[in-house]
């Protein structure tokens, strides 16, 4: 493979400038992009300081950026953008921040279209095999076990409503997110298996989040 020619500092400059006006990258990305050009140390310090200075580079910038786009078009959870943006060399309480700002409603969605595309796929989606292998599908994808279990049994109760609810229930797990549940109350059971932490707001709207 022929190694790309090397760059003065100027030019590596303008090149940068060039990169990041056309997508958002990570600090830590064009520092490697400038070192395979064959730039010194000292100089890609220099040129990323410059980045930052002109507002090129933003970390918290791209954090949110990234976070959102991969939630929304690749269908990604929390785990596997955190484990993305750490490899990124973001820090940690960027991280977090981007992650609080993604939309619950998105999120959900998104989330349930994980599990219906791989509900479709599985031959066998609703015995406990098929639900397993439907659940792992969705935490490889960096979904979180417990919002997966109450997205899972959503869908369930939605699957097996005779009649359109009224009325629609929602609920927020340690005050993360929240997931759809149908009818306009719950049975016992269901009721036992949201959990003591579980709040349902029976008679929300089809838009209530909160």
């Amino acid at each position: 493979m022929k190694m790309p020619k090397p760059l003065s500092a100027d030019a590596a400059l303008d090149y940068a400038r060039d990169l990041c006006a056309r997508a958002e990258y990570a600090p830590y990305e064009v520092r490697q992009r400038l070192f395979r050009r064959g730039l010194p140390t000292a100089d890609i310090d220099k040129i990323i300081d410059r980045l930052i200075d002109e507002r090129y580079l933003d970390e918290e910038r791209f954090a949110r950026a990234f976070s959102h786009s991969k939630v929304e078009y690749a269908g990604w959870g929390r785990r596997k953008i955190a484990a993305a943006l750490a490899q990124k060399r973001i820090p940690a309480a960027i991280i977090t921040d981007a992650l609080a700002s993604i939309d619950p409603k998105i999120y959900i969605a998104r989330l349930q279209a994980v599990i219906a595309a791989a509900r479709r796929r599985d031959p066998e989606p609703d015995t406990y095999q098929g639900r397993t292998r439907i659940f792992r599908h969705a935490a490889s994808r960096g979904f979180e076990p417990d919002i997966i279990a109450l997205t899972t049994f959503s869908i369930k109760l939605l699957k097996t409503t005779r009649k359109k609810p009224k009325k629609l229930v929602y609920v927020r797990k340690n005050s993360l997110l929240c997931t759809l549940f149908c009818g306009s109350s719950l049975k016992a059971a269901e009721k036992d298996a949201l959990g003591d932490d579980m709040r349902p707001v029976i008679g929300a709207t089809d838009t209530t989040f909160f």
